[in-house]
């Protein structure tokens, strides 16, 4: 373990903290992680080992979530300050969103902890089934890379696909749906 995480960290506090919190050294290599960590990562489907310590954190952000994600890590390596951003992951059956939290820590380090703010069950009618008009020509399906909703194929609506959130296909790109990319430049305005 690094000695900038002993020195400026409680680990013993944040083990037990019921968000997921990672430690990142300046290169974005975890370094540590919580049990509710680990526990979030096996109930969403990450490929084990996938976002244990040693791998790239960066790595792990998918698509156009990657952006936001990266502007707030350098708005808190930047201000030696706090940066929060909420987002939206949800589950097939449940509508999720989250408060992520990053600080600085030492010189190189940063902890980054996802907090469940609120869930409940998705509102009714939103249950819909994969249908040709979210498959492009090409075979492709573009899923939000923080909301994971499909774009239809002229991209006029983003429809959420539980079976598609559970197993996606195999065919993926990432992009943002306009709800979530509102989200992140609201963030990145009021900050």
């Amino acid at each position: 373990m690094p000695a900038w995480l002993r020195r400026h960290v409680d680990l013993p506090t944040l083990a037990t903290d019921p968000s997921s919190v990672a430690a990142i050294d300046d290169v974005g290599t975890i370094a540590w992680t919580n049990e509710a960590w680990r526990r979030f990562a096996a109930q969403n489907g990450a490929r084990p080992g996938s976002v244990d310590p040693g791998v790239n954190y960066f790595e792990a952000v998918l698509g156009a979530a990657r952006d936001p994600f990266l502007a707030a890590v350098s708005r808190a390596r930047a201000t030696k300050g706090p940066v929060e951003q909420e987002y939206e992951c949800s589950s097939p059956e449940q509508q999720r969103f989250f408060r992520m939290r990053i600080v600085p820590v030492g010189e190189v380090g940063l902890l980054i902890a996802h907090h469940l703010d609120r869930e409940a069950p998705h509102p009714p009618g939103v249950r819909l089934t994969e249908t040709a008009e979210h498959v492009s020509a090409e075979g492709l399906v573009v899923m939000c890379a923080s909301c994971r909703r499909v774009a239809r194929r002229n991209h006029a609506a983003w429809d959420w696909i539980p079976s598609w959130v559970a197993q996606p296909p195999a065919r993926v790109s990432h992009g943002l749906c306009p709800t979530c990319a509102a989200n992140y430049l609201g963030e990145w305005r009021r900050r």
